[in-house]
């Protein structure tokens, strides 16, 4: 079908060179995985299944380099107060997901938009004025359910990772500062895992994936050679996190171990806080349209997580979170 262009790499980071064929003619490009390590295909080509991450176990080392933090039980007395942020303006309002993390460095919230009816995903860059610049989208080979931001491999990027529980699969888009991103990493997921999220769990710099289920949490360790390092023994400070609800509720981490549930209620606009059953406060805040999702970060810089909200007139409302008096 007219002109083609080879190039071989580690898509699936699998340790085994795949081939991406690129057609001129259909402006398409079609990556081979490696059939000898996809059970899936059964050695027939083209294979389009990444083939399975390997899992192993991995206990954090309880002295020297990273030690492991969450040990403690939740701060007592915690006092919160919320005020009114920037508002970031969209420009489109049909989008039902976003991430937000600092994707290029320059400690700034980013925006990452998605829909659950896309496979693709659109960048936007924060400043500082609460403006946001368009960098352009990407194509991540899933239609996602959940976006969410981590550094998984420490180099102070936020990486992107998104998630379908109908296909039990993620992909992590590897960031590499400038809004770029290096191969992806495609794993699968238990079929009990309900829900997500990232924690900063050791004294290094890098955040672990929190997969929530019925029964508990687990903690993978992803590191971008490939493979996933399944912690053996989970923190007891994340025992009695479960499975959110729906996108109105998020797991905000105040300090280093103490986890609060974060919801937001449209009628009126207000932001609930609660560690365990105890509330830490409920707050009335101002919102334009219906907020269609939350997401936590530190928007300020001052290292208390605050919240921001999906409106659907294309909005993101920002509050923020200080410790009460």
């Amino acid at each position: 079908k007219g002109p083609v262009a080879l190039v071989t790499e580690d898509f699936d980071l699998n340790g085994i060179p795949d081939l991406a064929v690129a057609l001129f003619t259909d402006n398409k490009v079609q990556i081979i995985y490696n059939p000898s390590l996809c059970p899936d295909c059964t050695g027939k080509i083209p294979c389009t299944t990444p083939a399975p991450t390997q899992r192993s176990e991995v206990v954090p080392p309880a002295s020297g380099g990273e030690s492991p933090k969450f040990e403690a039980p939740p701060s007592p007395g915690l006092s919160l107060a919320v005020a009114e942020g920037p508002v970031l303006s969209l420009p489109r309002a049909d989008m039902n997901l976003f991430a937000v993390g600092d994707l290029n460095g320059d400690r700034q919230v980013d925006v990452i938009l998605g829909s659950m009816n896309s496979d693709v995903i659109l960048l936007f860059q924060g400043d500082k004025d609460g403006t946001l610049l368009a960098k352009g989208d990407v194509r991540i080979g899933l239609t996602p359910e959940k976006l969410l931001t981590a550094d998984l491999d420490g180099n102070g990027l936020a990486d992107v990772i998104a998630v379908s529980w109908r296909q039990a699969q993620a992909v992590v888009l590897w960031s590499k500062g400038s809004f770029l991103f290096g191969p992806t990493s495609f794993f699968g997921l238990p079929s009990r895992v309900r829900d997500a999220l990232a924690l900063r769990l050791t004294d290094s710099t890098r955040d672990e994936l929190v997969l929530l289920t019925d029964a508990g949490p687990l903690v993978w360790s992803i590191p971008q050679r490939g493979g996933i390092m399944e912690w053996a023994v989970t923190p007891s400070a994340l025992s009695g996190l479960k499975p959110l609800p729906n996108g109105l509720y998020a797991y905000a981490a105040f300090g280093s171990n103490t986890v609060a549930a974060v919801s937001y209620s449209n009628n009126p606009g207000e932001l609930c806080f609660a560690l365990g059953a105890s509330s830490l406060g409920s707050f009335r805040v101002t919102q334009e349209g219906a907020i269609r999702t939350i997401a936590v970060a530190d928007v300020n810089g001052d290292g208390l997580p605050d919240v921001l909200g999906l409106e659907e007139v294309g909005r993101i409302r920002v509050w923020l979170v200080t410790k009460g008096k």
